[in-house]
C-alpha cells in the first residue's frame, strides 16, 4: 500500500468510517525450531557435515485479537495460520 498513496488514502477513509468498537485488529507471530543455523569449520578442502536433516520443522504460533483496548481470543497452535484456522 505504501507504494500507492491513493490506495492508502482510500483505505484510511474506509477504516475511519467504521466505529472504533467494531474494529478488531488481529496479529500472528510464529517460532520456528529450525531457525538456528549450525556453523562449522574445517581445514580447507575437507568436507563438513551436520546432523540437521534439512527437513521442514513445524512452527508454533500465537494469535490474538485486540478490540476496545482489550486483548481477545489468544491462541497457541502448531502449523500454519490459514483460512481454516479463522473459520474454526
Amino acid at each position: 500500500m505504501e507504494a500507492k498513496p491513493e490506495i492508502r488514502e482510500k483505505y484510511q477513509q474506509v477504516i475511519s468510517s467504521i466505529l472504533k468498537e467494531n474494529l478488531v485488529y488481529i496479529d500472528e507471530s510464529g517460532i520456528g525450531m529450525s531457525i538456528c543455523k549450525d556453523r562449522w569449520w574445517s581445514k580447507k578442502g575437507t568436507h563438513v557435515s551436520s546432523k540437521k536433516s534439512g527437513k521442514y520443522y513445524e512452527r508454533t504460533n500465537t494469535i490474538a485479537g485486540y478490540v476496545n483496548n482489550k486483548s481477545i481470543a489468544p491462541m497457541i497452535f502448531n502449523g500454519s495460520c490459514n483460512t481454516r484456522l479463522f473459520e474454526a
